[in-house]
């Protein structure tokens, strides 16, 4: 038996956030390998661009919407976008992420708020406005990716040892 077959999404219209590097590129264009027709967001044009222009070589669907998770208007445009489209949501992963990490006498007000939007704000309201669709569907799912980097902050923060937390010495 065909290990893939279970992963099979054929039909299936799946939105990633951040879908156009990183992780989101890559589960952008792994639900598009097992069917899914994806709708790609993220900020910037051209990596959303190559990754449809990849999903569409393979003979996938894809459309690149570019967005802003923080903006909520943007996230209804998401929504709206995907219904013209594909007609549907099944599937709606939330991995945008705003790791504009600093140090606590560093930290502004504005730096606070546009990580609270982006990641925790917006994926919020996303959900809230996919969720009519996402009920039509028989197989509907929301996947929520969260960075480990959002709980020990990168290399710029320090553990109680005042070592960069990337020395090996601290555990969890």
């Amino acid at each position: 038996m065909d290990p893939l077959a279970s992963f099979d999404l054929t039909g299936r219209v799946a939105i990633v956030t951040g879908g156009g590097r990183g992780l989101g590129r890559a589960m952008s264009v792994g639900l598009a390998s097992v069917g899914a027709r994806v709708v790609a967001t993220g900020r910037t044009e051209a990596d959303l661009r190559s990754v449809v222009d990849e999903i569409e070589a393979a003979g996938g669907e894809a459309l690149a919407v570019v967005a802003d998770i923080g903006d909520l208007d943007d996230g209804a445009r998401i929504i709206a976008a995907t219904i013209e489209r594909f007609a549907g949501i099944d599937i709606l992963v939330n991995n945008a992420v705003e790791a504009g990490f600093s140090m606590v006498a560093q930290l502004t007000s504005e730096l606070w708020d546009r990580a609270y939007n982006v990641n925790v704000k917006g994926p919020v309201f996303l959900c809230n406005a996919a969720l009519p669709h996402l009920e039509r569907s028989s197989h509907a799912a929301i996947v929520n990716v969260v960075s480990p980097a959002m709980w020990i902050g990168g290399p710029t923060w320090r553990c109680t040892a005042r070592r960069n937390l990337r020395c090996g010495e601290c555990r969890w």
